[in-house]
């Protein structure tokens, strides 16, 4: 994870998202499911 930028730093946690999809979809579509907002920047597209 931290070699992709996506490690917790001290004193800070929260929760970060992964897609292999569109990252924006994935954000505007999970906020129904979590219901809560889903920041852009906190969802990283992934290739697998």
């Amino acid at each position: 994870m931290h070699d992709l930028g996506m490690g917790a730093t001290e004193g800070h946690g929260g929760i970060r998202f992964l897609t292999t999809d569109d990252a924006a979809r994935f954000a505007r579509t999970g906020q129904g499911f979590l219901g809560r907002s889903i920041p852009e920047d906190d969802v990283r597209l992934v290739d697998l």
